[in-house]
């Protein structure tokens, strides 16, 4: 029941995220006014999500600065319905910045118990060790700050 709840929630991350580039994409292919620049936006929107999909969840934050590039870019797009804009205002904040190193470095101190646990031959007894040891990580990082 667990497993199909994070599949579920992580099938909508992806989904959201798809959703939001996808929106991107699209207003990058309706501008007709410059093809050069379109085809130049788009080439880095793909690089974007074909690095996301691909990309260790504990680099994300690398991608960073190329989507607020491509926002920035698309900001004067009418086509787009103000979607980058809004996007792009809500990426510079203090909050969205601070959570996404916080999210960063959760992942990547869950990344060894999220892999055990998604094995087909699970270790319960070294799957419980893990969580045990992330437990005291995080003890620690709420402690420490």
């Amino acid at each position: 029941m667990y497993e199909t709840k994070k599949a579920g929630e992580r099938i909508d991350r992806r989904y959201h995220v798809s959703r939001k580039l996808y929106v991107v994409a699209k207003s990058a292919s309706y501008r007709a006014k410059d093809l050069d620049r379109d085809y130049a936006i788009q080439g880095r929107i793909y690089m974007v999500v074909k690095v996301y999909l691909d990309y260790p969840k504990s680099k994300l934050k690398d991608l960073f600065t190329p989507i607020i590039e491509v926002f920035e870019e698309l900001e004067d797009d009418r086509d787009s319905e103000g979607e980058p804009q809004s996007l792009l205002l809500i990426m510079k904040t203090f909050r969205f910045v601070f959570m996404l190193h916080l999210m960063v470095d959760v992942l990547s101190v869950t990344n060894d118990l999220s892999e055990e646990l998604e094995r087909d031959d699970q270790d319960i007894v070294n799957a419980m060790k893990l969580v045990e040891i992330n437990k005291k990580i995080f003890q620690k990082m709420r402690k420490d700050g």
